[in-house]
């Protein structure tokens, strides 16, 4: 069976999103959560229990301790531009970055989509898994054609 690719966000001690894990996994258990823990770790060893930044759209998370389940589509970056550089979307700066308190989990079913972060990014394609952790990102989509992504978004706790 197929290794499937995981990509795994976090904040940097400085605040700064950036990518923690980029690998093929074997199927099965993709990622795990606790109390303690509520954006998940790689290891018991890794990442002491992160914490949690402010959201800078909190009007399209769920409820604290509620989830959302989403399919998404992804316009062509040239019909997004112009929305996020107009100002049309509160919350999103001029390239569509963005925060939510959220834990989401991002499968892409088709094409290609670009994943951004504070530091660095990646390249994501049909059959990509996104474990995104409360970090500041947007999507970029390189082709004329929409990609499609289904999504899984947990409401962790407020942020002090």
């Amino acid at each position: 069976m197929n290794k499937v690719r995981r990509v795994v966000t976090g904040n940097n001690a400085e605040g700064k999103s950036c990518i923690i894990a980029d690998e093929r996994i074997e199927p099965g258990l993709l990622w795990r959560t606790s109390e303690a823990a509520p954006l998940g770790r790689l290891s018991k060893e890794s990442e002491a229990a992160a914490t949690v930044l402010p959201s800078t759209v909190a009007r399209i998370e769920p409820p604290a301790g509620g989830s959302a389940f989403f399919y998404i589509t992804m316009p062509p970056w040239e019909t997004m531009k112009s929305v996020f550089e107009g100002g049309g979307e509160p919350g999103f700066d001029r390239e569509g970055f963005h925060r939510t308190q959220t834990l989401d989990y991002l499968f892409v079913l088709n094409g290609e989509i670009e994943l951004r972060l504070d530091e660095g990014g990646t390249l994501l394609r049909a059959g990509d898994v996104v474990i995104q952790r409360n970090t500041y990102h947007t999507w970029i989509n390189h082709s004329a054609q929409p990609v499609h992504c289904v999504a899984s978004v947990v409401k962790i706790a407020d942020a002090e």
